[in-house]
């Protein structure tokens, strides 16, 4: 697993790449000199408060970009992961008329 930043914008942003796979990129807010994360993927609607949140550095913006990534991607994988085939051809021969 490869990270990269790639800075653009004259440095107010960076882009971010996993593998050279875009996911996003973190932008630094003028006023308060914090670093924010703008994705490029779904990504689920509870996890909504990990992205308004603000850094120090592009970096940690950056590595939390990735951790987000891996949360909502890896974690799908995982479910499927765990599922098993039931055989229910039985179930509806128990039942009589």
């Amino acid at each position: 697993m490869k990270i990269s930043f790639r800075e653009s914008d004259g440095g107010l942003k960076n882009k971010i790449y996993l593998d050279g796979e875009l996911l996003g990129y973190v932008e630094i807010n003028l006023w308060n000199r914090k670093w924010t994360m703008v994705p490029h993927f779904n990504f689920s609607p509870f996890q909504q408060a990990i992205l308004c949140s603000e850094h120090e550095s592009a970096y940690k913006a950056g590595k939390a970009l990735v951790e987000l990534y891996s949360d909502t991607f890896l974690y799908k994988e995982n479910i499927l992961d765990d599922t098993q085939e039931l055989d229910m051809r039985g179930i509806f021969k128990q039942r009589g008329p």
